[in-house]
């Protein structure tokens, strides 16, 4: 058996569920792809933007706006294709990006709330596990103004 063969083959166990290398690798590419298409956009609009890499895990990047002197706290989630965006724990104060990367041809698409606005919203939450599935944010597509505070 080849050694790529090998790692196709091996696992990752959460305290979940067990993945293969390859889903866990496309799983932090994906999410890396979905903070710096955040972080992009974020600083596009007049924002410096801290990555954190995982450091803590409730905050993915820390956003400050130099007009207005605030901080963001920003959590992001991010899928490939459209489905249910995992969501295990929402915290007051946190604005929270989700990011539909879609295909390499087609646009990102982004759903921007506070965490307390997700939280209020029970019809979010799917029946199955904790996720919001993505057409249960359609009002807050692209709603960037949520950093205007």
């Amino acid at each position: 058996m080849k050694m790529t063969e090998l790692s196709q083959e091996a696992s990752v166990s959460t305290a979940e569920t067990s993945v293969s290398v390859k889903d866990h690798v496309d799983g932090t590419l994906a999410g890396l792809s979905g903070e710096l298409f955040v972080a992009a956009e974020l600083s596009k609009r007049g924002f410096q933007v801290l990555i954190t890499f995982g450091n803590p895990k409730e905050i993915d990047l820390i956003a400050h706006n130099f007009e207005t002197k605030q901080k963001f706290a920003v959590q992001v989630k991010t899928l490939r294709a459209k489905g249910h965006f995992p969501v295990r724990k929402l915290e007051d104060g946190q604005i929270c990006v989700f990011v539909l990367l879609n295909e390499p041809n087609e646009s990102v698409q982004y759903f921007i709330a506070r965490a307390e606005d997700l939280k209020s919203k029970h019809d979010l939450q799917h029946p199955e596990f904790q996720g919001i599935d993505w057409k249960a944010l359609a009002g807050f597509k692209e709603a960037w103004h949520t950093f205007d505070c």
